[in-house]
């Protein structure tokens, strides 16, 4: 009976990490995917804010060239670093929203205790607006200041840096981190040193997330090369439209696996995070 339940024990921890993984590779997917659209279509990365600071440091060392036009160079500058603002902006209001969702009651049940239903329903809206800004507008480069807001939210309620409890507790939009870890971990398997449970599962989410990411950006190149309306200036945002509500279910599926059964999603502490083991 012993050996029956530890083996069903395992089983269990299998699929659960196998479902971990899985959304992983969906917040990958879909960041690499969203970033290789508005890199493409408005020379701006929204969720990969290191390749926007590089950005302006290129075009800073671009204005001391005598052939560049410096009023062009300094807009793109202003661009750059509104669209860095929009994303700290995103964060913002994901903090603003999770606070609200500890007050009174008068809030709503809906919104008690569930800042990451919130944060979803605020991600989709804000990816669906700047995709209609610039469709509506026919070409509108400042929508992707949603878009990097949306994405600034998104990467934020997974990661080490939110106030969840419960939670990935992984940056799924960054990839240099998860690719140290990776390395970090083939050192300690080339040494033959023992993973605990813990690592295997910190393994398995950065590899996903790098492999994750790059899939994500070729199937981004696959479909604007397959785009049928490329002829249109703002025809690349369609895309964006369709992944507004990816991001809302990929939350959503967050919500489900991680909230803990309290409402006082402070306390909790269900995240992949190290949680020390209680003692009889």
């Amino acid at each position: 009976r012993k050996g029956h339940g530890q083996t069903h024990c395992f089983a269990a921890t299998m699929a659960i990490q196998r479902r971990v993984c899985l959304l992983v590779l969906g917040f990958s997917l879909t960041a690499g995917f969203i970033d290789l659209v508005t890199l493409v279509h408005f020379s701006q990365f929204a969720g990969l804010q290191t390749g926007n600071m590089i950005l302006i440091g290129r075009d800073l060392y671009r204005l001391t060239l005598p052939d560049e036009s410096k009023t062009e160079l300094l807009k793109a500058i202003a661009f750059h670093v509104a669209t860095l603002i929009s994303h700290f902006a995103g964060v913002l209001c994901f903090c603003a929203l999770a606070h609200t969702c500890k007050g009174p009651v008068r809030v709503g049940a809906w919104l008690k205790g569930r800042p990451v239903r919130v944060g979803a329903v605020l991600v989709g809206v804000l990816t669906l607006s700047g995709a209609l800004l610039d469709l509506l507008s026919k070409g509108n480069e400042w929508s992707v200041c949603f878009i990097a807001a949306s994405m600034g939210a998104m990467n934020f309620i997974p990661s080490p840096n939110s106030e969840l409890g419960s939670k990935l507790f992984l940056m799924t939009v960054l990839t240099t981190g998860n690719l140290q870890k990776s390395a970090k971990m083939l050192f300690k398997l080339l040494i033959c040193q023992r993973f605990t449970d813990a690592e295997k599962q910190q393994t398995c989410c950065a590899v996903t997330t790098i492999f994750g990411t790059i899939l994500g950006a070729l199937l981004g190149a696959l479909a604007l090369f397959g785009n049928p309306f490329a002829s249109k200036p703002y025809g690349d945002s369609i895309y964006l439209l369709l992944m507004s509500p990816v991001q809302t279910v990929l939350l959503c599926l967050h919500d489900h696996m991680f909230r803990p059964p309290t409402s006082d999603f402070n306390q909790a502490s269900t995240s992949l995070a190290a949680v020390p083991s209680s003692e009889a």
